[in-house]
C-alpha cells in the first residue's frame, strides 16, 4: 500500500486523540475523516460521509450519533439518558457524533488553541468524541447523520479492554461535565 501512496506516521501517546490531533496538526486546511480501528465498515462508508458535506458549509457528517437530552436550563442530562445511535437522519442541533461510525470534518471545523488542546487532554482524556464535540461546536459546526441507520459491528475480541466500558459507566458523564464547566453547554435548541 505504501507504493500506492499510503503514508504511515507515528504519534505520541495522547490517548484517544492520537487519531485526530496529529492529523489536524499536519493538515490544518484539509477535510479530516475519523474512524475507529476496532469496527467493521461497509464499502460505501466514506462515499456516504463525503456526500453528506457536499454543498453544505459548517457541517460535519457522521454515520452514528446520539441525540443529546437536556434539562430546562440547557444542561445536558446524564449520558445514559440520551438516545443512543439515533435512527434520525439529517442535521439536528442536538446530535452528538461518535467516531465509531465515522465523521468527516470540513477545514477549520476543529481549529483550536493550545489552551483548547490542553483542556481536551486534561478534561476529557478518554473520550475524544467529547472533547472534539466541544471544539467543533465552539467553531460553529453542526452535525448531520448520513446514510441509512446501521448497527455498528466491532471486530471479534476487540472490546475486551475498550475505553467504552469505562466511558459508559462513569467516564463520559465526568468528561462532559468537565468540558461544560470550561466551555459551557452548547445550545441544542437552535
Amino acid at each position: 500500500m505504501k507504493r500506492l501512496g499510503l503514508e504511515i506516521r507515528t504519534a505520541d501517546d495522547i490517548k484517544s486523540y492520537k487519531k485526530i490531533l496529529p492529523a489536524l496538526d499536519a493538515f490544518p486546511d484539509a477535510y479530516i475523516c475519523t474512524a475507529d480501528d476496532d469496527l467493521y465498515y461497509w464499502p460505501t462508508w466514506l462515499e456516504e460521509l463525503v456526500e453528506g458535506i457536499k454543498d453544505t458549509s459548517g457541517v460535519a457528517s457522521c454515520h452514528r450519533a446520539h441525540m443529546i437530552a437536556a434539562d430546562e436550563q440547557g444542561k445536558f442530562k446524564s449520558y445514559n439518558e440520551w438516545t443512543m445511535n439515533t435512527r434520525l437522519r439529517g442535521k439536528y442541533t442536538a446530535l452528538f457524533p461518535t467516531s465509531g461510525g465515522g465523521i468527516i470534518y470540513p477545514p477549520g471545523a476543529l481549529a483550536h488553541s493550545a489552551g483548547d488542546r490542553k483542556a481536551m487532554l486534561e478534561l476529557s482524556p478518554y473520550a475524544d468524541d467529547v472533547g472534539i464535540f466541544w471544539i467543533g461546536t465552539k467553531n460553529g459546526i453542526r452535525y448531520k447523520t448520513v446514510g441509512r441507520h446501521r448497527i455498528i459491528i466491532p471486530w471479534l475480541g476487540s472490546q475486551k479492554s475498550s475505553l467504552s466500558n469505562y466511558n459508559w459507566s462513569v467516564g463520559n458523564n465526568l468528561q462532559i461535565q468537565q468540558m461544560a464547566e470550561k466551555y459551557g453547554y452548547p445550545s441544542i435548541t437552535e
